[in-house]
């Protein structure tokens, strides 16, 4: 046997590689989650109570999906939402702003991307540094033909995980 490995250090780079494969599958089950649409039921909600502002800068319909482009902020209040995942329908556990539906009793949260947009802090001007208030959202097949006569909304989730709905009009 090498001085270098014993019988306990060899198993030392399985656990690690085991370690390693186990890691790659929770981030990926995690991303896969969090790209889908998922639902909350619309008696655990509210309806906004601050002034909001926001822009719908790009509505594409694609063959299977319509991608959704804008900012929205609420006037005068940040919170601390980033996203790490750029890409279709990418978000961040961080990510606490969707694009939203109603559909009965359920509030339908659309996968939402969070985009830093420096150009609204300047273009507001009103000292708030809103930092992600881009977004760039995805309808899915299954919502598509719903999506075309709802109304859409922001769910907004603070830090006390309070859920307030803004429509987009």
């Amino acid at each position: 046997m090498s001085k270098f490995l014993k019988f306990p250090d060899v198993l030392l780079i399985p656990v690690i590689l085991v370690a390693f494969v186990a890691s790659y599958g929770i981030v990926h089950l995690a991303m896969h989650t969090r790209n889908n649409v998922s639902l909350v039921k619309l008696s655990d909600v509210s309806y906004g109570s601050y002034d909001s502002a926001y822009k719908i800068e790009s509505d594409v319909q694609k063959e299977n999906i319509r991608e959704i482009e804008g900012w929205f902020v609420l006037e005068g209040i940040t919170y601390n939402y980033y996203n790490f995942g750029e890409g279709a329908g990418g978000s961040s556990v961080y990510n606490n702003m969707h694009l939203a539906l109603i559909d009965g009793d359920n509030v339908v949260l659309l996968p939402t991307v969070l985009v830093l947009r420096k150009d609204v802090t300047r273009k507001l001007r009103d000292g708030t540094n809103y930092r992600y208030c881009g977004f760039k959202a995805i309808v899915p097949t299954d919502y598509l033909d719903f999506a075309k006569d709802a109304t859409f909304y922001m769910a907004v989730t603070d830090p006390y995980d309070n859920m307030e709905l803004y429509e987009i009009k």
